[in-house]
């Protein structure tokens, strides 16, 4: 390196500097969409339960009413979690440089 008729002590560094962002409008856009998306899955799902869950109550009233039916069982029914996906990522590529030569 030169530094014009005057050498001083020092150093110059450079790092690489890479990542994933998701601060850009497509990311923005889809995020919005797929959040959309979940709150009617969420909706429909709980439909679903509520529906489920009359049907249950209907399936033990009618078990209690007959006497020479089986005790009434609970039936367990598993509801999957709804989650948001991840949001779209960039990969960003910068070069951070440091001078302490003056």
């Amino acid at each position: 390196m030169h530094y014009f008729k005057v050498p001083r002590l020092g150093s110059f560094m450079a790092i690489h500097l890479e990542y994933d962002s998701c601060l850009h409008e497509e990311a923005f856009d889809d995020g919005v969409r797929e959040m959309h998306n979940v709150h009617k899955r969420r909706a429909e799902q709980e439909d679903e339960k509520a529906e489920w869950e009359k049907e249950e109550q209907q399936r033990k009233e009618t078990k209690e009413q007959d006497e020479e039916a089986s005790e009434y069982q609970v039936e367990q029914k598993d509801w999957a979690t709804i989650e948001p996906a991840s949001y779209l990522k960039k990969k960003v590529h910068y070069v951070v440089c440091l001078n302490t030569c003056g």
